[in-house]
Order: structure tokens, then sequence, then C-alpha cells
């Protein structure tokens, strides 16, 4: 396709070049003399327009020569002759007796467009449209303008751009266009060539904004179309018929290079329109553009990306160091908004979300979290100290607790160390018996198998401290039960303390889970509105009722 393409721009170049070697030029000032004449000379010579389209034979056997053109010889041997005076004759002879206010042929007239692009200017995403400069042309037969009964001599002849004002134009115009300026440089740039069959040749050079379909969805990773539509602004199809001339749209692929766009496709089709007053043929010429988008990754997202690892700083500093962290998150927050508004002020104020706000939007919640993280380190630390001091005030009333036990026991081993006699005694004892007796003035006594009394000089008050008397078994056993509960205590401490929220713990875990999310949200972002690029584009494109396409890889 793009050889076809190339070839055929060629071919016209070479073929425009062939027509300019052998055309014949009457400029600006020729022709305002001939039409002076052809003015003057009006009333006197009065031509029927059907005799235009007669062959020469015909028209030299009923009229010879004519006395509006004294100075014309249509033998051969005027060929050989000043061909710029024939031009002139020829020129006086064709507009003596056209008239420009009728269509040329009642069936109506045939007109091929081709375009041949320039230069593509740029693309206003506020404007919604795209500038371009074009090379324009109009291609139809006028039988008035026939003048190979006159001579064939002249291949062709080119005419002034005042010519335009004197001749039937089929109005083809820019129907969606929102501005149209045809250069002057320094005169008009309009090239009218006129061939010896009638075939009229018509081409502006012109400047043309036409709109885009503007859909930001996507931004900046989107893909824009844009339309140029043509038709005859006068005719219906009754009197004029639109249709691509075989080259279509021709298009220099340096040339659709834009600084922020891509163009990487362009068609071309006919289709047709009701309007009130009948039917008109459209000209479609369609352009799609997608964005290069390097400069939006050095300008917001690289920044953005170093503000997000910015705000991390902060979980590798002290929990204790509040004002350094604070700074570090607000900071980059306030660097990502600055940078975010000094690219937003140049796009157009769309009332979706584009791919650039979910990104900065997510970039500013990381950071935001980064704060949240802070204010729960501060918490965290607040409860554990609460939580500690707490601890150490029940474990200072457990030790002055078991400081007390362990005084008591003291005294009561003491005790049981003064009394051991009396324990040693009270063991030799069998099993109680009816004849043990302990009379109101004897302290304690107990008979022997033997019936022997022995009997022992206690004291009443004595009993009551033999009473209160532990055993050095049970003594053991009251203290290893208190220092298991202590060690169980003390267990539980410890174990709480594993698994205790501190600040640090905090940081050391967003170390890990901020960056990892971040990673996957980057991938998913990237690879989602890759996706969408895709899609839209396939929304935009559609091969129905083309003439011609060509694809830019």
């Amino acid at each position: 396709m793009a050889c076809i393409n190339w070839c055929t721009l060629v071919f016209g170049i070479v073929g425009m070049c062939l027509v300019f070697v052998d055309s014949h030029f009457v400029d600006a000032d020729d022709y305002d003399v001939v039409m002076k004449r052809i003015r003057r000379s009006a009333d006197q010579m009065p031509t029927d327009r059907a005799e235009r389209s007669k062959s020469a034979a015909h028209y030299l056997a009923e009229h010879g020569k004519r006395k509006s053109s004294p100075k014309m010889n249509l033998t051969d041997d005027t060929c050989s002759g000043n061909n710029d005076t024939l031009a002139k004759g020829v020129l006086e002879s064709i507009m003596g007796a056209y008239d420009r206010r009728s269509v040329p042929m009642a069936g109506g007239v045939d007109v091929k467009v081709d375009l041949i692009i320039q230069a593509m200017s740029s693309i206003s995403e506020n404007a919604a449209s795209f500038t371009a400069d074009v090379l324009f042309s109009q291609i139809w037969i006028d039988p008035g303008m026939a003048f190979d009964n006159i001579t064939r001599c002249l291949p062709n002849l080119t005419l002034s751009h005042r010519a335009i004002e004197d001749i039937w134009l089929p109005n083809v115009c820019f129907q969606n266009s929102k501005s149209t300026a045809i250069h002057a440089s320094p005169t008009p740039n309009i090239f009218l060539l006129v061939y010896q069959n009638g075939t009229i040749w018509v081409n502006y050079r012109v400047k043309v904004e036409a709109p885009c379909e503007i859909d930001m969805s996507s931004f900046p990773m989107d893909v824009q179309r844009c339309t140029m539509l043509f038709e005859s602004y006068s005719f219906n199809v009754g009197k004029v018929r639109l249709d691509w001339y075989e080259t279509g749209v021709i298009l220099d692929i340096q040339q659709g290079k834009l600084p922020d766009f891509e163009l990487v496709r362009y068609t071309w089709a006919k289709s047709q329109f009701y309007y009130p007053a009948g039917q008109w043929d459209q000209l479609q010429a369609t352009f799609y553009f997608r964005r290069a988008f390097g400069y939006y990754i050095l300008q917001l997202y690289l920044p953005t990306y170093l503000s997000v690892c910015i705000s991390w700083i902060a979980f590798w500093l002290d929990p204790k160091c509040l004002p350094g962290r604070i700074t570090l998150s607000i900071s980059a927050l306030m660097a990502l908004t600055f940078q975010y508004g000094n690219v937003v002020r140049s796009l157009p104020k769309v009332s979706y979300v584009k791919a650039l706000d979910v990104h900065v939007f997510a970039c500013m919640g990381f950071i935001f979290f980064s704060l949240v993280e802070l204010a729960i380190v501060g918490h965290v630390d607040k409860l554990a100290m609460r939580e500690k001091k707490r601890h150490e005030e029940r474990e200072e009333a457990r030790r002055k607790k078991s400081s007390r036990a362990d005084l008591l026991m003291t005294q009561f081993m003491g005790k049981s160390e003064s009394n051991s006699y009396f324990d040693r005694t009270t063991s030799m004892c069998a099993e109680p018996t009816p004849d043990c007796r302990l009379p109101p003035t004897w302290s304690l006594g107990c008979s022997t198998p033997s019936g022997v009394p022995t009997a022992i000089g206690l004291k009443r008050r004595s009993l009551s401290a033999a009473r209160l008397t532990i055993n050095e078994s049970a003594l053991r056993r009251l203290h290893k039960n208190n220092t298991d509960t202590i060690k169980k205590h003390e267990h539980r401490f410890l174990k709480w303390r594993q698994l205790e929220w501190t600040g640090e713990k905090v940081d050391k875990l967003c170390q890990i889970v901020f960056p990892t999310s971040f990673v996957f949200f980057n991938f998913f972002y990237w690879l989602y509105y890759s996706m969408e690029s895709a899609k839209q584009f396939q929304r935009l494109h559609t091969d129905q009722d083309l003439t011609g396409s060509y694809t830019i890889h």
C-alpha cells in the first residue's frame, strides 16, 4: 500500500511537471487586457453557447475567420510562432461567449476531488480541532471552455487566479471546517489549468482548521479522530456529483508527525447527506492520531513516582522524629499537586475522569496514607507506653504482695523450728484411743500400750501454738506455687510484649506493604489503559464504505 501511494505521488508530480512544461500561461495583466476587450465587444459578438462544442472543421466551415480575433491563424504555421499571442487569442475566443451563470451540462457535472496534505501543524484539545496546509484540487469538464475547435497548437492553457471569478465553479467547500484561508505568498495560491477538451483543473493551497472528536478518557494514551468533509455548497446531486480522484488522499509520512501526536492511519470515503433542498454528495477524509506520551512520562509520571518514593523515606526514620516525617510527606504532596496543576492547565475541562487523573489521585492517596501511617505510629506508641506503665504498676504491686508472703513464710518457718520437739513427740503418737485424756490442769497426755501415761508439762497456750505450726513439706509446696504463679505472669507479659504493635513494627510492615502495593497498582494501571487505548482505536475506526485507506506502521 505504501509503494502504491508513493508511486501515485511521484506520477502525479511528474504529470504536473509535464503539464507545466507544455502549458502556456496568461498572466494577470494580459488577462485584464483580454477581458476588457471582451467586455467592449460583448454586444457586437453574440455567440451561441452550443457552437462551442463543435469540431474545428465544422467551426471553420460556418464562420471562417472571426472578426473578433483577426490575429489568429489556425494553420500549422501558427504553432511555430508566438504561442503567448495564440494563448491570448484563444482566451479571448473562449471568454467572448462564455456564460458563468449556468451549469456547463444539463445533466449535471461530475467533479473529481483530490487532496494532498502538505503539512500538519497542530492539534488543539481545547479547540477540538487540527490545523493543516493542504493542496485541494477540483477537476471537471466544462464544454464552454473547450478550445480544440479553435486550435490544436495549445495542449492546455494556464490562467491567472483572477479567472476564477469569471468561470463557473462547482463551489466545493470544506463543509465542517472551523476556518479556511487561501495562502497568499504574495498572490493568492490558486492554480487554474484548462485542457483542449474543456477539462478544468483548479487547485487551491489552503490552511484549514478541521474538527476532531476529542475523547480524553484514556489520556495520555488516547487516540483522536479528525475529519474533513467536502461537499458542493450550492448544488445538489442533480447539478454536481462529487467523487474522489483516483489518487484519493496523498500524504508524506514525514509531514504527518507532530510534536505530541503521530498519524497512524487515514482513510477517505464517499457518502450522501439529505438536506431539505435535496441530496448532496459528501466526501470524507479521516485522520487517526495517537498521542505520543513521552512528554507526560518525563514531566508528570516520573516526578510523581519520585514524590511517592520520597514520602516512603519516613518509614525508615525514627518514629519519634515526627517533624521530619511530616515535612517529607507534606512536601511530596505539595510538589505532586503543583506538577499536576501545571499539566492540566493546558487540557480541556472535561467532566469525566482521565487516565492521568487516576494515576495522580492514586499517588496522592499513597502519600496521604503515609501521613495516616504516621498518625497510627504515634497512636500505637502512645497506647504501648500507657500499657507498659500499667503493667509496671501491676508488677510493682505483685512484687510487694510477694515480698509480704515471703516474710510470712519466713516467720512460719522460724516458729516451726522452735516447735520441732513438739512435732517429733506428736509424730510418735499412735492412733488416737479412747484412753487419751487431757485433764484441765494438764497440757497434753497420751497412754502407751502398757497403760503408763506419758505427760508433757505444757501449758494450754502451747497447744494453740502447735496448731498454727506448718510442716516443712507444706511450706515448700506453698513457696513453689507462689514461684510458679510469678513465672506464669512473667511469661504472659513476655508473650504480650512479643505480640504488641509498636511504632517500629508498623513502620517495618509499611516498608513492605507500600512499595508492593504501588508496584501492583502501576502494573494493572498500565495494562488496563493500554487495553483501553486499543479499544478506543477500534471504536473510532471503521472500514465500512471506504474508498481507500492507508495505515502507517
